[in-house]
């Protein structure tokens, strides 16, 4: 499978038209249409349904359109690791959480940076088992990952900002009033949680004796922003680390006990890094423990 019959795939499942798809690649449509019959007797699946007005990936196509992503980036990472093999260069990729910590990491990027202008960044918005999976194929470099989550089996460093968890709720819920929330309070409300397992697990230990008593109307992956527009429609009261920024008809109350999560930068603990990778963790080690220029 050759990576340019990967990109020509990949550009009509973004086009969904074969003619929009050729434009976009500088070919002929009668040639890229060749090429995607190739690719379909070759491997004896379909990968489009044709529709009238669209190509439709069908769920072959889907798997193909994830994993050619993965192969192009890695190819894409091994040309520049190869090309720079002894230069600060190229592009390091991060995927991170919903995390306070996003902004030191930031500050961390934009020093480096001005250190090593030839570095380019790539961040992903991603859930902590998506960051492990990516981190396992190598289309990642770091994860910015919250507890609860495994760092056992790899690199990592800690960053600095505590998460605490808190009651996310309209200004009009009778918590509102309340300066802390303990588990017992949210009994006979509606709770939206997290829908990772770890997490679940996390909160169910929190809640203790209370839990068989509390009802989980909505459990979801969703950004904060979006699990603060349910609140605020109405579907429950949220759990959730404390954000700032937080939209002003919404109030955020404390947990007690309290609940504190910390934050990880972490890396394959096995995996040769490319001089930029390298640089960057020693850099950001440097600046976390307090001996470094910036």
């Amino acid at each position: 499978m050759e990576l340019r019959t990967l990109q020509y795939f990949l550009a009509i499942a973004q086009e969904e038209n074969m003619t929009r798809a050729a434009a976009q690649l500088h070919v002929s449509q009668p040639s890229l249409s060749r090429q995607l019959a190739q690719l379909e007797r070759q491997y004896k699946v379909q990968l489009f349904i044709r529709d009238k007005h669209r190509l439709i990936l069908t769920d072959a196509g889907r798997l193909l359109r994830r994993r050619a992503q993965e192969m192009l980036l890695l190819a894409d990472k091994a040309e520049q690791e190869l090309l720079g093999n002894h230069l600060v260069a190229g592009n390091i990729s991060f995927g991170c959480g919903e995390t306070k910590n996003v902004a030191v990491l930031s500050q961390h990027m934009a020093a480096f940076g001005r250190i090593h202008p030839e570095v380019t960044f790539s961040l992903f918005t991603l859930i902590a088992d998506e960051v492990k999976d990516r981190l396992a194929n190598g289309t990642l470099d770091f994860g910015l990952v919250l507890e609860p989550v495994d760092i056992s089996t790899y690199n990592y460093l800690q960053y600095p900002i505590p998460e605490s968890w808190c009651v996310l709720v309209r200004k009009d819920c009778p918590l509102a009033a309340k300066e802390v929330v303990t588990p017992e309070d949210l009994i006979g409300y509606p709770l939206i949680m997290a829908q990772r397992r770890s997490v679940r697990n996390e909160l169910e230990h929190w809640f203790g004796p209370a839990f068989p008593q509390v009802h989980i109307w909505v459990t979801s992956n969703l950004s904060y922003s979006n699990r603060s527009l349910m609140v605020k429609n109405g579907l429950g009261v949220a759990l959730a680390h404390e954000f700032e920024g937080m939209d002003p008809e919404l109030r955020q109350i404390p947990l007690s006990p309290g609940l504190i999560d910390q934050t990880y930068l972490v890396w394959n603990k096995y995996q040769e890094l490319s001089p930029a990778v390298g640089a960057f963790v020693d850099y950001a080690r440097q600046q976390l423990e307090g001996t470094g220029d910036e």
